[in-house]
């Protein structure tokens, strides 16, 4: 799809409302250093091998293997003055390095086409949650994605141009944008220039709406959406505190739209269109709206996020739920204000990812990237709390009075009525419910009922 654009216009109407509801934003209190909030990390998974953090890209043109250095590394426990737990580092914000890329996925071990190992699977119920520390600039990165993706380049898929992996807009996921965020008189393609058999739900911190023009050939255009004064609410201006959340298919061609101005020859940039935008309530970095006295330091834990991805398979058919809970509690596991938080749930055609085959076996991992031009160099750390390979069980616990033949389980509304000298048995059962590596020993802390008389072996154990 092609369009042009009438500049002239637009920076007319718009100017005065731009300069009426500009917000000014104040960070006046000190925030932690990077090692402080590394210490203060939430509980989270040793990852062992799971995950696989690529070092450096690929130009899939030249076949240069270290074309572009990735900026994500695994920082294990006892490295970062944290002994319990690992942190994902996606993007360095004590780099010099302006364009940085970053990814992890879980590890996918292929042997004879058949996946093994830390996968994704489409057919069963699946849930991953991390926390992330956004870093402490109002104007630091770019953002972030989480992707489920089946493309034939594996742990290499990340954003490109030509071949040329390509930061800043792209989010590392997207096609669309160019390694010199300049406009290109070759037409690209952005449904090939980003990663395919894949959908992607984007946490942005930017909107990214600078149109090329004669005065200015700059492709930051990738999050303008469909601007039209008869449908406002599509426009990602319009999103709350600039940054949105949104989802597509960046290897889908409908996802992309082409635009141009023309000087000898047309001068082509682009932008996506957004699925469910949403004006989000939450913070991509560290310690905005977080308010302290001037003269006090952030509390390095406020600097961690939570984010929760939920998919449910499809019951016939190829649609799927995927859903997203995000900034929803503290590190301490309370709760955060309603205003504080956000989340949505939306369909997704699974086919998109895996086409016609019965493998329902795809990665899933996370892209981050900064190097927009207004955008700066900070930190994005990520702690993963729960991801699928992990065995994951499920307890339900029962008493049954066994004189009466009657049961209630815990949570039901059914009232058990027994009466003095029945037998009675409680049952706290465990059920697989995904998974393929072994959890490691289970345990679990079980409330006693009251008034119950309980008999146990000569070495006090009441219960196996």
């Amino acid at each position: 799809m092609k369009k042009r654009i009438g500049f002239l216009y637009l920076i007319i109407f718009l100017l005065p409302f731009i300069q009426l509801f500009k917000p000014t934003m104040v960070q006046a209190y000190s925030v932690p250093d990077r090692t402080s909030v590394y210490e203060h990390a939430p509980k989270g998974m040793k990852l062992n091998d799971f995950v696989t953090a690529p070092e450096y890209y690929t130009n899939t043109k030249t076949n240069d293997t270290t074309a572009f250095k990735s900026s994500s590394k695994i920082i294990r426990a006892g490295d970062s003055n944290n002994d319990s737990t690992d942190i994902i580092q996606l993007l360095d914000g004590s780099s010099t390095q302006k364009k940085q890329i970053g990814s992890f996925w879980g590890t996918v071990k292929d042997s004879n086409g058949n996946k093994t190992y830390n996968y994704f699977d489409l057919s069963k119920p699946q849930e991953i949650s991390v926390w992330f520390y956004g870093g402490s600039k109002v104007d630091g990165y770019d953002g972030f994605a989480f992707v489920l993706q089946n493309d034939d380049l594996g742990d290499q898929a990340i954003s490109r141009s030509n071949g040329v992996p390509t930061a800043g807009e792209t989010l590392g996921v997207w096609g669309g944008g160019t390694p010199d965020n300049k406009t290109t008189t070759t037409k690209l393609s952005g449904a090939s220039d980003g990663i395919q058999k894949s959908v992607a739900i984007e946490f942005d911190h930017y909107v990214n709406k600078t149109a090329g023009s004669f005065s200015n050939s700059v492709n930051d255009y990738l999050d303008y959406d469909k601007f039209s004064m008869s449908n406002p609410g599509n426009i990602v201006m319009n999103q709350l505190k600039t940054g949105h959340i949104a989802w597509n298919y960046p290897g889908d061609t409908a996802t992309y739209m082409e635009n141009s101005y023309s000087l000898i020859l047309n001068n082509y940039f682009y932008n996506i269109t957004h699925r469910g935008p949403v004006q989000n309530n939450s913070y991509f970095t560290g310690y905005d709206g977080l308010e302290v006295a001037n003269s006090e330091t952030q509390d390095p834990r406020n600097g961690w996020r939570h984010l929760k991805i939920t998919y449910t398979p499809p019951t016939t058919g190829t649609t799927a739920r995927l859903s997203y809970l995000i900034n929803d509690k503290f590190p301490d596991g309370t709760d955060k204000m309603q205003t504080a938080q956000d989340s949505k749930t939306f369909s997704i055609d699974i086919s998109k990812l895996i086409g016609t085959s019965d493998d329902k076996k795809v990665r899933w991992g996370f892209t981050a990237s900064t190097g927009s031009p207004e955008s700066s160099i900070d930190d994005l750390d990520m702690v993963i709390e729960k991801m699928p390979s992990i065995v994951d069980m499920k307890g339900t616990s029962q008493i049954t009075d066994v004189t009466k033949n009657s049961s209630k389980t815990l949570g039901s509304t059914k009232e058990l009525s027994t009466s003095d000298g029945d037998e009675i048995k409680l049952e706290q059962k465990l059920a697989y419910s995904g998974g393929i590596s072994e959890s490691g020993e289970i345990k679990a802390t079980v409330g006693l009922p009251e008034n119950v008389e309980y008999n146990g072996d000569a070495n006090g154990v009441i219960v196996k």
